[in-house]
């Protein structure tokens, strides 16, 4: 009788999920809020609990079941009628980058650290942040890059040259005003050589955000903007 039971558990909380799935609406992972996430685990912690645990009332766990999922609902709702609403349950996107400079307060903001940034742009195609012209990370934590205009639509074949035998992406070597003595020395480089850079370019070390080497050793400096 119990595995019979649990077995009927099992079946009902299998269809309360599918039927709330089914109200949401088709959503990725990436684009679900914080708040869609959290209520998505209450739920499916619910109807394993339900399913389990056959001593408790079965109904009680439908009822909190279709609370959750009527206020994920609901939610989505105001979100769609309401930009304010949305603004302020979903969040709003974060510039983290524009013109050459990195908006340091925005970094601390959104919790995310360069090292994390560069990623996301590699990931997007990006691993020489020059060609980018600004970067926000949107309220979905995936993050949006404009390139820029001289580098969005022409290309080694359309203007039929040949590229270099071997692609090279740049090379950190300054994070938040501290050198990188290890990728310096992948380099084949010293800090004497990264200082004399930086004088080039009549740029103090503290004043940087980031700092690259690409594979023509060209250094691009990368400061921090308010």
């Amino acid at each position: 009788m119990l595995y019979i039971q649990t077995l009927v558990r099992c079946v009902i909380s299998i269809i309360v999920l599918f039927a709330f799935t089914r109200l949401i609406g088709k959503r990725q992972m990436s684009n679900m809020s914080l708040f869609d996430y959290i209520n998505g685990m209450t739920i499916g912690s619910i109807a394993g609990e339900m399913a389990a645990g056959v001593e408790r009332n079965l109904w009680i766990g439908v009822i909190a079941m279709s609370f959750y999922g009527g206020v994920v609902f609901l939610m989505d709702f105001i979100d769609r009628k309401s930009i304010r609403a949305r603004r302020f349950f979903s969040g709003t996107p974060t510039l983290l980058y524009e013109d050459g400079k990195f908006l340091k307060k925005n970094f601390a903001r959104a919790q995310l650290s360069i090292s994390e940034f560069q990623e996301m742009c590699r990931i997007s195609g990006y691993y020489d942040i020059t060609r980018i012209a600004s970067a926000q990370l949107e309220s979905s934590g995936r993050l949006s890059i404009l390139a820029k205009s001289e580098t969005q639509t022409v290309t080694l074949a359309d203007l039929n040259i040949a590229a270099r035998e071997k692609a090279f992406a740049p090379i950190s070597v300054i994070y938040d005003g501290k050198i990188l003595d290890r990728n310096l020395t992948q380099l084949g480089k010293n800090a004497a050589w990264l200082q004399k850079k930086l004088k080039e370019q009549q740029v103090s070390q503290n004043d940087v955000f980031l700092a690259t080497v690409d594979g023509e050793e060209n250094v691009s400096c990368f400061l921090a903007g308010t």
